[in-house]
């Protein structure tokens, strides 16, 4: 468990789409820098793919910028498979209900191979349940873009939790270790 909240801190620096939300669930001091880190100062911006008039990226951030490619973040301290998760809040979703989520979004700045994303329904402030899910056969880094089969509609009054999983390496030598992309630009507070 102790893992799994350890993971959902990580992504909650590292998780990036547009819209405002409250960051008090980020402990930062979990996340590891990595040593090739020569300060953040290098922020790539990647268009992410057009979306349709009506559909909206909704997130921790509001900006497209992502930490260059082997400049990012990680838990070494944690290896193995590991489920990394934001909370899209209430007040997050409010704007959104009875509209539908088709997708996830996720920047990474080094690969991860293989993964999946998953849409939890909130339980006791937690990932409780799973909405909906996708396989993705090979991240990349950068932008990772991937639907869900079947859309979810977005109810009143529920909390959501949207993430992905990947397997943490130990080496705090390796910039594989460091697959997070953490920026202020765009970070709401």
């Amino acid at each position: 468990m102790k893992k799994f909240l350890l993971s959902i801190a990580a992504l909650a620096m590292s998780f990036a789409a547009s819209a405002q939300v409250d960051v008090q669930h980020q402990r930062v001091g979990v996340v590891e820098q990595s040593p090739y880190f020569a300060k953040q100062s290098t922020v790539v911006r990647k268009v992410a793919k057009k979306i349709a008039a009506n559909q909206r990226w909704v997130g921790y951030y509001s900006s497209d910028a992502l930490a260059a490619a082997h400049k990012g973040m990680g838990i070494y301290n944690y290896p193995g498979d590991n489920k990394v998760a934001i909370c899209l809040s209430e007040a997050i979703l409010k704007p959104y209900v009875g509209k539908n989520i088709v997708g996830l979004r996720f920047g990474l700045c080094e690969e991860i191979g293989s993964s999946s994303i998953s849409l939890y329904k909130s339980a006791s402030s937690k990932p409780g349940d799973v909405c909906r899910s996708a396989s993705v056969e090979k991240c990349v880094i950068g932008w990772n873009e991937v639907k869900f089969s079947e859309p979810y509609l977005i109810k009143a009054g529920e909390e959501l939790y949207a993430g992905y999983t990947y397997t943490q390496l130990a080496d705090n030598t390796d910039t594989k270790s460091y697959p997070f992309s953490a920026v202020k630009d765009g970070l709401a507070d």
